[in-house]
């Protein structure tokens, strides 16, 4: 309001009836029978008593008869940082000031009964250690301020050095679950360290470990699946030759059975094997292995 005044250029004399002309409501009300409560007010010296009863009766901050009796009584609140306290400190220091300027009183200095105030009643019991190291006179403002900036830079660093070691579990975990999959398959890879469970040194060193598994388990994966033998095209097994029925190389007289479904004894269809009345042939590999070479002898 003081800057919009400036910049209308209007006199200073005139300044308290420009700012009464834009009240309205309950805040008009309030500041002109204020003003006519107290005639010794004087106007011409400038709009400051009419933004003294509109900040006394509408301001957040709760004034008093006794502005330093309220501050004396400003305590740290239950689980109140030092620094919130600190920062609450001065603003009621802030409150009192004007309210003893409103009473035409003053305080010689106020940095020094907010730093007596902060050190006698400091919530934060490493600070009270520190603040104890030498007498309550030879402390100020600007030591106060240093000592909180410092140990708000220290909890800080406290804060993210104590997430490195829940990290470093969760990586520790993922490296016991590899290593439970690596025996399984197994084995172990030669960069396996003696220790699975433990707490690895660093992060940095826990994901090498992680990639090296992963690495060396799809390693094996793809070497597993290149050496098992594929199933013949009808069959289960494993085994492989040349087919007694038609000859193909590959798969071999049981498979070529079952696919076409074929008796096992005569290879003929309609019936199985169970029923069968002929001889079983000489060539099954099942009753005799190696059965085509006998069959042509």
């Amino acid at each position: 309001m003081i800057l919009y005044l400036g910049r209308r250029g209007i006199e200073l004399c005139c300044q308290a009836d420009e700012v009464l002309g834009k009240l309205r409501g309950r805040a008009r009300d309030v500041v002109t029978i204020g003003l006519r409560s107290r005639p010794s007010l004087d106007l011409k010296s400038g709009p400051q008593p009419v933004f003294d009863i509109l900040r006394q009766h509408f301001s957040d901050s709760v004034t008093s008869f006794m502005p330093l009796a309220d501050f004396y009584d400003t305590k740290p609140r239950p689980t109140e940082t030092a620094v919130d306290y600190w920062i609450w400190l001065n603003k009621a220091m802030d409150t009192a000031v004007d309210g003893l300027k409103r009473q035409g009183k003053t305080l010689d200095n106020p940095s020094r009964e907010v730093t007596v105030m902060f050190i006698t009643h400091c919530p934060d019991t490493e600070l009270s250690l520190v603040f104890g190291c030498k007498p309550l006179e030879e402390w100020t403002a600007t030591d106060v301020q240093v000592r909180l900036d410092e140990h708000h830079q220290k909890k800080r660093l406290q804060q993210r050095q104590s997430f490195h070691p829940a990290g470093n579990l969760h990586t520790s975990q993922a490296v016991d679950v590899l290593q439970c999959h690596a025996q399984s398959a197994g084995g172990t890879p030669a960069s396996q360290p003696v220790a699975a469970g433990r707490m690895l040194q660093s992060e940095g060193q826990s994901l090498d470990h992680v990639i090296t598994l992963l690495e060396w388990l799809l390693q094996r994966e793809a070497s597993r699946h290149s050496r098992s033998p594929r199933s013949g095209a009808g069959g289960r097994g494993s085994s492989r030759g040349p087919c007694s029925i038609c000859g193909g190389d590959d798969h071999d007289t049981m498979s070529h059975c079952r696919r076409e479904r074929l008796c096992f004894r005569c290879y003929a269809t309609g019936h199985q094997a169970v029923t069968c009345q002929s001889a079983p042939p000489s060539d099954l590999p099942a009753a005799q292995p190696g059965g085509s070479n006998q069959q042509g002898n």
